[in-house]
């Protein structure tokens, strides 16, 4: 089996210097994209990683587990392929509420590092979604954070996993995956 590895590349240019006596001015800074082409640039790349992520491990049929205290995610396919990454919470839904991770004491602050970086993207940029702790919304807009998130800050993968009446939307990183024995 072929492991396909995906990342998000970044493109720099260097300039030489001007020559001695030219005036230059300074360039102007690049701009971000919108949130709204994170979320569209996140859906493709979420849409590939998760068929990824179904090949290597079943990531629709797989038990999974998150431990707070190291921060993994672990999942185990109905086959017994264990695979274990880095967590990110980034909120939970209940009741038609999304609660943001960095609003939520249940969630361990170091869990909720990327959820912090979308709300600073927010409160730079007028994206009030994401600086207010809970919203009303349906799943679909969770999963537009989601798409953000992984346009935004490089996560592998993501998860919804069930707690009670609660969805748990998270983000990983990059997967270890282990054959049964």
């Amino acid at each position: 089996m072929a492991v396909v590895m995906l990342s998000a590349g970044c493109q720099s240019t260097r300039r030489a210097p001007p020559a001695a006596g030219n005036s230059t001015r300074a360039a102007a800074p690049t701009s971000q994209p919108t949130y709204e082409t994170y979320i569209s640039r996140g859906r493709e790349q979420l849409k590939l990683r998760s068929a990824l992520h179904q090949q290597m491990f079943q990531i629709d049929r797989a038990a999974w587990d998150v431990d707070q205290l190291s921060g993994f995610i672990r999942f185990e396919s109905p086959g017994g392929v264990v695979t274990t990454a880095p967590v990110q919470i980034l909120g939970t839904y209940a009741d038609g509420t999304w609660t943001w991770a960095w609003a939520n004491p249940g969630v361990s602050p170091k869990l909720t590092q990327e959820a912090e970086l979308l709300r600073g993207y927010g409160q730079g940029h007028g994206v009030a979604d994401l600086t207010v702790p809970k919203l009303a919304c349906d799943a679909q807009h969770c999963w537009d954070f989601v798409a953000a998130d992984i346009a935004m800050n490089g996560a592998t993968g993501a998860y919804a996993g069930t707690s009670g009446d609660t969805i748990v939307f998270m983000t990983f990183g990059a997967v270890t995956t282990s054959k049964p024995q």
